[in-house]
Parts: C-alpha cells; structure tokens; sequence
C-alpha cells in the first residue's frame, strides 16, 4: 500500500526487511512496487558480504510483486 504522502525523492512505498534471527529492521524506500525485487538483491548481497555467509531461507508475505519471477531466480 502506497505511504499517504510521497517523500521529498518522490518515493511513495516503503521496502521492509525483517531478520527473524537478530531481529533487526532494515527499511529502503521505493518509487514503485515493482522495484521491490531489485531492493532485495541489493540488501541480499550487503547481508551476505556482511556476515560472511550465503542465506539459507526467506520467508516472504506472499506479496505478488515478490512471487512472480524476479524473486525466485534470487534464490539460486
């Protein structure tokens, strides 16, 4: 759902990370919806360089901009 009023950049929806193990929230804001598996792969390979490791699972919301192509070929 978009925010109610765009940022100052124009970005009107709001991409959130949860890490269920630490439970750190990491936020990006996004212009478009579709956007949302691009942010992913940024945030996947600033984890995975970060801690050192490669992620064993994601857990999604079922959110049809997440399930529909660009985020199952991420997971390889």
């Amino acid at each position: 759902m978009p925010q109610p009023t765009k940022s100052a950049a124009g970005k009107e929806y709001e991409y959130i990370v949860v890490d269920e193990y630490s439970r750190t929230v990491y936020t990006r804001p996004l212009r478009l919806k579709p956007n949302a598996p691009e942010a992913f792969k940024v945030f996947k390979s600033a984890a995975e360089n970060e801690s050192r490791r490669r992620m064993r699972e994601i857990t999604m919301d079922n959110a049809r901009e997440l399930s529909m192509g660009g985020m199952r070929q991420t997971g390889e």
